[in-house]
């Protein structure tokens, strides 16, 4: 019976703070680019304190209600295995969880918003040594 809560907790404390450092790097890139924007519109967007605080508590809420399901879906074999037992959430688990959520989707981001945030920078420097020879 202990295996049984364990198993189930285990996976889901796990996949849901997973989910979330990953979705915070990824909010983290997305501050410095607009940041590091041009165009004050841009700049107002990046959050304050107060706000950051909000947008975090409020992605863990989503990233730990996502994650409702593994509670239900992993259970203990007949093997004594902490393991997903339905075909179709394992589908579900395997494309959403591991392909979608944790490699495709954050490394786009990541790879989107670092490029942009390293032009603006680099533009930033160029117009600075512009000003700087003038």
């Amino acid at each position: 019976n202990n295996d049984f809560i364990l198993c189930k907790f285990r996976y889901y404390i796990l996949h849901t703070f997973d989910l979330t450092s990953l979705t915070c790097i990824c909010m983290a890139t997305f501050d410095r680019y607009l940041i590091s924007s041009r165009k004050v519109r841009l700049r107002h967007m990046s959050t304050v304190r107060k706000r950051t605080k909000q947008v975090i508590l409020f992605v863990i809420i989503l990233n730990s209600i996502h994650s409702i399901p593994i509670g239900f879906y992993f259970d203990v074999s007949h093997k004594n295995l902490c393991m997903i037992e339905s075909k179709t959430f394992l589908y579900y688990y395997l494309w959403t969880f591991q392909i979608l959520l944790h490699s495709i989707i954050p490394i786009l981001f990541l790879t989107i918003f670092g490029t942009l945030t390293y032009r603006q920078l680099k533009k930033k420097i160029v117009f600075c040594m512009i000003k700087l020879y003038r």
